[in-house]
């Protein structure tokens, strides 16, 4: 959940991350020359992840989480839908509200942008209120 929010990371470079230091914990113990030598991501970038507030993201994440009655998952979850983790880029983490339904049924995800456009999220309401 913390690298997703890591400015300048994208899905591929997590994986190479998580990959390259056996799991996303793992990652924030590595020092700039041991990630550097990984040659997973530029020095910014690495700049990035060990100047990230990691604790006060974690606090507020949760706090929001708890407010919106919502709940995060992640591709190396069991409960990461299968087919979403079979698509180019299927996202890292997901802030999942409701139950996910099993393989079997029909369903329906609205996955978008943390920081949605006013138009995006208008978009996103209409698909939700149609859909549903």
């Amino acid at each position: 959940m913390v690298l997703n929010a890591v400015k300048g990371l994208g899905i591929a470079s997590i994986r190479k991350l998580i990959e390259c230091c056996g799991s996303a914990s793992n990652v924030f113990t590595f020092n700039e020359s041991a990630l550097l030598a990984h040659s997973v991501v530029p020095g910014n970038i690495i700049q990035n992840i060990l100047n990230f507030p990691k604790a006060d993201f974690l606090r507020n994440e949760y706090a929001l989480m708890a407010k919106r009655n919502a709940r995060v998952i992640t591709w190396l979850d069991k409960n990461y839908p299968r087919m979403l983790l079979e698509t180019d880029n299927a996202p890292c983490v997901l802030y999942v509200k409701g139950d996910l339904q099993t393989e079997k049924s029909l369903a329906v995800a609205i996955v978008g942008s943390r920081k949605a456009s006013f138009y995006g999220l208008a978009n996103a309401y209409k698909f939700a209120a149609r859909l549903s």
